[in-house]
């Protein structure tokens, strides 16, 4: 809580609060915010643990070989299928954990105001509008955080438990680390600032949630390629690409501040 102070001042608190009541009561929002941190980092990792310790020890998985780190070609069906799955699969998926997230908070909170017809009366207060307007955006990036930390200490929880079982490699390598602590984050930033400067093209917060989908499926095509064998995503390729997209995120938090109008919402 004392952290909380220093980072925002308490016109800001009171309205990130109201902006989080506002999320919780919507029930639209609400289940976006709490289904899709559960299904990605919950119920798929166990699904293909299941799956992972259903499959018979002597399946032909020679093709997926090629996949793996030169130290793990000694795996058996299960360990390969579940290394797979957690190594490759789950981190192209774990992404739209904040992407997601960070649209819908981000939507609802601005569209939503839109769509009701008070935004208007938001920036006739004696706050300031620009100071209004952040207050969405911190208040989808700490719903966006804590959905992505919670998210990740659920799945590395499962994953651990997988580990165990199956004696495979600990999950929690470089790509893992900078897709958790680097990647997510510049992705929520990137998502939520998405929306605020293209808000004039959505007329309800649905439009903005659809707004996902240009992150999304790119991001699915370049990790899905890893299966061709193409090329492999590395720890520091994903860093230099999060870096970029913050750095792409400031910015355009920087000209929208600059050239922010209330009439122009």
């Amino acid at each position: 809580m004392k952290l909380f102070r220093k980072l925002f001042n308490r016109t800001d608190t009171i309205l990130i609060r109201n902006n989080i009541f506002e999320l919780w009561f919507n029930r639209r929002s609400r289940f976006y915010i709490i289904f899709i941190p559960v299904a990605i980092a919950i119920l798929i990792p166990v699904l293909f643990l299941l799956i992972a310790l259903l499959t018979s020890v002597g399946a032909d998985v020679d093709a997926f070989h090629s996949l793996l780190p030169e130290s793990m070609r000694n795996y058996n069906a299960e360990q390969t299928i579940y290394y797979l799955s957690t190594n490759l699969l789950l981190p192209m998926l774990f992404p739209i954990i904040p992407i997601l997230v960070s649209t819908v908070t981000t939507g609802t909170c601005l569209i939503d105001e839109k769509e009701q017809k008070t935004i208007g009366s938001l920036f006739v207060t004696p706050v300031d509008p620009w100071q209004t307007l952040r207050s969405k955006f911190y208040t989808a990036q700490l719903i966006t955080l804590a959905a992505t930390l919670l998210s990740s200490f659920s799945f590395l929880i499962i994953a651990s438990v997988g580990n165990l079982i199956l004696s495979t490699a600990f999950v929690l390598d470089g790509i893992w680390a900078v897709t958790i602590f680097l990647f997510s984050p510049a992705l929520s930033i990137f998502s939520s600032l998405l929306v605020i400067v293209f808000q004039k093209q959505y007329r309800t917060s649905r439009d903005a949630y659809r707004s996902a989908a240009y992150l999304i499926f790119p991001l699915l095509l370049v990790y899905s390629l890893q299966f061709l064998a193409l090329y492999r995503i590395g720890w520091l390729t994903l860093a230099i690409v999060s870096l970029l997209l913050l750095l792409t995120g400031f910015i355009l938090l920087f000209v929208q501040k600059n050239h922010f109008r209330p009439e122009k919402i």
